[in-house]
């Protein structure tokens, strides 16, 4: 697993009436950097403390690894999510607004890689509205080179992002039990990396695993909603759900499993399953009694709405 930069930023999520993604550094001096929507109809807006660095024109960093935004412009009012519409065709992630002094700076991103940034920045310029976009750099001064693993980029596709097709399960996916409100109906049981057609009585709660592996006698599945009501970002082309944490541990009961507790979490970190077979680091994952789980090995005590990945372990 690769180490993280110094004063890095990852993205998480936290809550006001929707629940959108807020961005915590993965230094030692972590702190959050909160979001807010109030409704679907807004884009989420960042807190005034959020680092957006400087301006960076026309001259590349000596490094293509760091936090990079573009700035779209500064507006009298916020943009709205049918305004941002133009934008969303134009990029690969996500459209914020954070309030300044002069107006509501609209900002795409965050980047970990300038070159991303560049080639969504090639785009968005031909929107003639957009012409004057560029990117800022908000990385901190890094001494040398280094790898960094791929922590930052949200990719929500539902709130406040526009319409996108419903995904299609991967092939390998393993078929885990629906959820289903009436007692009554017996619930399946989760067969391990099971690769039949997916099986629902309640098409708007069918539940597949996403990825699985047996350590030792644990179980471990990363659940995902097929019906796509449940937000979700995508890694290695494939959605994953964030979900907070009470829904994430309603999805694991569901399928008659559990949250990872911290020995759960560093027995799966310890197999390296994780980085072998292209599970999710993009986002920590819950964990029992409301820890986040980070893929460095830390464990964050948290508040329980920010979105995370989910793993159920049996």
């Amino acid at each position: 697993m690769s180490k993280i930069l110094a004063r890095k930023l990852m993205v998480m999520a936290c809550c006001i009436s929707l629940a959108i993604p807020s961005l915590v550094s993965a230094a030692d001096d972590e702190y959050i950097c909160e979001a807010k929507q109030n409704s679907k109809n807004e884009l989420p807006v960042l807190s005034q403390d959020c680092p957006v660095g400087s301006g960076v024109w026309g001259v590349a960093p000596a490094i293509d690894d760091g936090l990079f935004w573009i700035q779209c412009g500064l507006f009298n009012e916020p943009h709205t999510v049918k305004q941002a519409q133009v934008i969303y065709n134009a990029v690969t992630t996500d459209v914020w607004v954070k309030p300044e002094k002069k107006g509501y700076r609209c900002l795409v991103g965050p980047y970990e890689k300038y070159s991303v940034a560049q080639k969504d920045l090639v785009n968005l310029k031909k929107v003639s509205a957009y012409k004057e976009s560029f990117i800022r750099n908000a990385s901190a001064p890094i001494k040398s080179p280094s790898n960094t693993s791929a922590v930052t980029k949200p990719a929500t596709k539902q709130v406040p992002k526009k319409a996108a097709p419903k995904p299609k399960s991967s092939p390998a996916a393993a078929v885990l039990a629906p959820v289903v409100d009436n007692p009554a109906q017996p619930k399946p049981t989760v067969k391990e990396a099971q690769t039949t057609a997916e099986k629902s009585t309640k098409p708007s709660e069918t539940v597949v695993a996403r990825r699985d592996a047996k350590i030792g006698d644990k179980y471990y599945a990363i659940p995902f909603l097929m019906d796509g009501y449940d937000q979700f970002y995508m890694e290695y082309g494939i959605a994953w759900n964030r979900l907070n944490y009470e829904r994430a541990m309603q999805v694991c009961e569901s399928q008659q499993m559990h949250l990872p507790t911290a020995d759960d979490w560093k027995l799966l970190i310890d197999s390296q399953v994780m980085s072998k077979k292209q599970w999710p680091l993009h986002l920590p994952y819950w964990g029992d009694d409301k820890q986040g789980l980070f893929t460095s090995g830390k464990v964050t005590q948290l508040t329980g709405t920010s979105l995370l990945n989910v793993v159920c372990v049996k």
